[in-house]
């Protein structure tokens, strides 16, 4: 259903107030529409509404430079931009027959989140570690180094390299409770 919506007519200087705020702020509210919304089109339509909604209440806008008129226009587009979104979650809907097809990804979800819990707990055992052993262990499982690479850049041996990853390795699992050295 199409509304007809009578708007007074906008005089000239009420266009110049208009053209004004949108080259003065017209990439800060695609910027913070972009950011909410997450999708360029979206904010520019975003930013459209917003100028129809700017020009429905320009009379309360005197000075285009002014604190509060970019508070109020960033205001303006916060609002639409989260209308934007509510409606656009209320329209994404998913058929039964395209749930049956989806995978349970609730273990997936599960292994993600232990592995990640598990990957920060292993970090903060690494800077935990001595130093000679935290700079292998940490070039070998975080920046995912060879042991080749490892021993060049800490001007070491590759035998150096393995035995001091090893080290770190049992250090590790014994931290975690896993081996007890024996």
């Amino acid at each position: 259903m199409i509304r007809l919506i009578k708007y007074a007519p906008i005089s000239d200087e009420d266009k110049q107030l208009v053209e004004q705020l949108y080259k003065q702020y017209n990439s800060t509210m695609l910027g913070v529409a972009h950011k909410i919304l997450k999708d360029m089109t979206l904010a520019e339509d975003a930013v459209s509404e917003s100028f129809v909604k700017i020009i429905r209440h320009r009379k309360k806008l005197t000075n285009v430079l002014c604190h509060e008129t970019r508070v109020y226009i960033v205001s303006i587009i916060r609002s639409t931009s989260y209308d934007i979104l509510k409606k656009r979650n209320r329209h994404i809907h998913v058929s039964d027959d395209e749930l049956a097809d989806m995978p349970d990804e609730t273990q997936n979800i599960l292994a993600k989140i232990t592995t990640e819990e598990g990957y920060a707990s292993i970090k903060s055992i690494i800077k935990k570690l001595p130093t000679t052993l935290k700079d292998v262990a940490y070039r070998s499982i975080a920046l995912e180094m060879t042991h080749e690479e490892i021993a060049s850049e800490l001007g070491i041996s590759e035998v150096a390299s393995r035995q001091r990853l090893s080290r770190a390795k049992s250090l590790i699992k014994q931290i975690l409770g896993g081996v007890k050295n024996e």
